[in-house]
């Protein structure tokens, strides 16, 4: 079953998030983890589902109206590592697609990174690769 997330689901998605992300979990803290999750759930401009089984499954993220009022930006999808290759990220898209299409959202798009497995998953929904992006950081 493929749901909006709940608050309750914020431990389920965490563990989720750190089990799969390539995003060193220690950078950024969990509670900064979770309080991010706390936000996006509650929040208007995002929509938040979850796979469920019993247990959540997986997870996506997507922020409304950027870069335009018609668009969005999936954040992030991830999905636990015993269920990979299950279907779960597919249907996550699925009803993904069609709460945008609810909410008149005309074009989605993402950032990936430069992974085969991740960049074919892309690929199977539709999505055509854009511009080639370099992502910087500085610690401050």
């Amino acid at each position: 079953m493929i749901r909006k997330a709940k608050k309750s689901d914020i431990k389920d998605i965490s563990s989720i998030f750190i089990e799969v992300s390539l995003t060193d979990i220690n950078k950024i803290g969990k509670n900064a983890l979770k309080n991010y999750l706390s936000y996006v759930i509650k929040s208007k401009k995002y929509i938040v589902l979850v796979a469920e089984e019993l247990k959540v499954l997986g997870f996506c993220i997507t922020q409304l109206g950027v870069p335009m009022p018609d668009s969005a930006d999936l954040i992030d999808i991830d999905v636990g590592k015993k269920v990979h290759g299950k279907g779960i990220g597919q249907k996550l898209m699925a009803e993904l697609y069609k709460r945008l299409k609810q909410k008149q959202i005309k074009n989605l798009g993402l950032y990936s990174e430069n992974v085969t497995k991740t960049i074919n998953f892309y690929e199977k929904q539709g999505f055509k690769r854009g511009r080639t992006v370099i992502r910087f950081d500085k610690k401050l």
